[in-house]
């Protein structure tokens, strides 16, 4: 399960690395969108940080839905296109994506 989760949460930030790689701001908003997501970058490596520090001792029906979840959100992300416009969506899909580590960290606490 935890391996689960960890390659799930690397696809994720590769996914957004890759789109931050990509995007050239053009104006003050757009820099600021491109900033948004550099910090949920960063807070895509905390969550794998904490999910390396979880037990992940439990499997649990719950558990298995939740990483399937997961990997779901993850999917959207990567499949967004590389543009500027699709940035809001990206910090969408990343902010349900942490919101689903931390709900599968409880759960298996």
């Amino acid at each position: 399960m935890q391996t689960d989760v960890l390659d799930t949460l690397f696809t994720a930030r590769d996914a957004v690395s890759d789109m931050i790689i990509s995007l050239t701001p053009v104006d003050a908003g757009q820099k600021k969108l491109l900033e948004k997501l550099m910090q949920r970058r960063d807070q895509l490596t905390a969550a794998i940080q904490n999910v390396i520090n979880a037990k992940f001792t439990k499997s649990t029906a719950e558990l298995t839905q939740e990483i399937t979840k997961l990997e779901g959100l993850t999917e959207q992300l990567k499949a967004l296109s590389s543009s500027i416009d699709k940035v809001t969506t990206a910090i969408g899909f990343i902010d349900q994506v942490l919101q689903l580590v931390a709900s599968i960290i409880t759960l298996d606490g």
